[in-house]
């Protein structure tokens, strides 16, 4: 069976997209302008920005909201080792 190019595309987009939704890591697609085209669950839960509000926005605006969740993670940490610390004492 021979597939059009329209049907050749199609399937060959069907199943980028559903690699795309079943990778556990995250991934993003910007274009030439850094605006984001393809946005996966993995980086909506990396980023907190789900798909619908990643989609045509500025990739620094993910990579912002990245770097603000590893400060307040290692914040969170230190917080964490300083009481242990204390309890010992």
């Amino acid at each position: 069976m021979f597939q059009t190019t329209n049907e050749f595309v199609e399937d060959a987009s069907s199943l980028a997209e559903s690699i795309l939704a079943s990778i556990a890591d995250a991934v993003i697609f910007a274009d030439d302008a850094g605006t984001i085209r393809r946005w996966n669950r993995a980086a909506a839960d990396l980023f907190g920005y789900s798909p619908p509000e990643a989609l045509g926005q500025s990739q620094e605006r993910a990579a912002v909201g990245a770097r603000g969740a590893v400060a307040v993670a290692r914040d969170v940490t230190a917080r964490m080792e300083q009481q242990r610390a204390n309890a010992l004492r």
